[in-house]
C-alpha cells in the first residue's frame, strides 16, 4: 500500500522490515539520458522509496522509522535493496550500514556548488546538511512530502519532507542517502490543497474535463503525484504534456505515452 491508500503493483518483491510491511512513498526516475550523464553511468535506474517502523538500531526494544530504497535496473529488471537507517547516535542522515559519509552544513554552501539532478531542494537551511562521500558531494535527486492521513499516521513521520540524495561510487554502485525536515507549519495550506486535489482526482478519474482543470490549477507536486500513479491514463498523460508545470514533468509524461 502507498501513502494514499492505493495498492501499486511492482515487478519486484515488496520489501519488509522484520514482520512489518512498509508503505510505498514514491518513485525517482534516473533513467533519463541527461541524468545518467550527470551521474556518470550507462545503467538506467528507477528508485522506489518505502518507509515504515523498524527496531531502533542501537536499542531493538524501541521502534523508529526507517526506509528502503529499491534500485531497479529498467533494462535487466534486476534490483538492489538499500536499507537506510540512522546508524550512529549523531547521524542526521538515513544511510546504509557500513557506508561512511559526512555532511556539509547547507547554510554554508552556495547554490551553484550543490549538484542536483533535476532542481535544487526547497527547504529551510537551518539544521540541514548535504551528504558527501570521499570528498564528493552527493547529487540531490528529489524531495517527497509525507502527509498525515489514516495510512501514514501509525507508520511514518507525518508532515515531513524527505530529501533523497544519490552518488555513483566504484564499480557503478549507487549510494543513497536521505534526510528529513518537519514542514508541517510552513506548508500546511499547500498540503491541504494538494490532498484535496488528490481526492477530487480519485473521485473524477474518468472525467477528462475535471482532470484537465485539476492539472491546470494545481502545483507540480500534484503533477508528480499523477506521474507516480501506476494506473495513469493516456488522457491524463496528454494533459500533463500540455499543462505540466515543469519541463521535466512534461518530458516524463511524453516519454510514457
Amino acid at each position: 500500500m502507498d501513502i494514499y491508500g492505493k495498492e501499486p503493483e511492482f515487478d519486484f518483491d515488496y520489501p519488509v522490515f522484520g514482520d512489518n510491511k512498509p508503505l510505498y512513498i514514491g518513485m525517482i526516475d534516473l533513467s533519463d539520458p541527461e541524468v545518467m550523464v550527470k551521474l556518470g553511468t550507462k545503467m538506467p535506474r528507477k528508485l522506489f522509496l518505502f518507509g515504515g517502523k523498524a527496531p531502533y538500531p542501537n536499542d531493538p526494544q524501541y521502534t523508529t522509522v526507517n526506509y528502503n530504497v529499491v534500485e531497479h535496473n529498467t533494462t535487466t529488471k534486476q534490483t538492489v535493496s538499500h536499507y537506510l537507517a540512522q546508524f550512529g547516535e549523531e547521524s542526521v542522515f538515513w544511510h546504509e550500514e557500513g557506508i561512511t559519509t559526512h555532511g556539509k552544513c547547507a547554510d554554508m554552501l552556495k547554490k551553484k556548488d550543490c549538484p542536483s539532478l533535476f532542481r535544487h531542494p526547497k527547504w529551510k537551511l537551518d539544521g540541514m546538511a548535504w551528504p558527501t562521500y570521499q570528498d564528493q558531494m552527493f547529487f540531490f535527486a528529489q524531495q517527497i512530502h509525507v502527509p498525515e492521513n489514516k495510512f501514514t499516521s501509525d507508520t511514518l513521520s507525518c508532515h515531513t519532507t524527505l530529501y533523497v540524495f544519490v552518488l555513483l561510487a566504484e564499480n557503478d554502485r549507487l549510494l543513497v542517502q536521505l534526510i528529513g525536515q518537519d514542514t508541517s507549519a510552513q506548508t500546511a495550506e499547500q498540503h491541504y490543497k494538494l490532498e484535496q486535489a488528490m481526492i477530487d482526482y480519485e473521485q473524477n478519474c474518468d472525467n477528462p474535463e475535471i482532470i484537465e482543470k485539476l492539472i491546470k490549477t494545481n502545483s507540480k507536486d500534484f503533477h508528480q503525484y499523477l506521474l507516480d500513479d501506476t494506473t495513469i491514463t493516456k488522457t491524463t498523460l496528454e494533459f500533463l504534456v500540455e499543462h505540466g508545470k515543469t519541463k521535466r514533468i512534461k518530458d516524463e509524461a511524453k516519454k510514457r505515452l
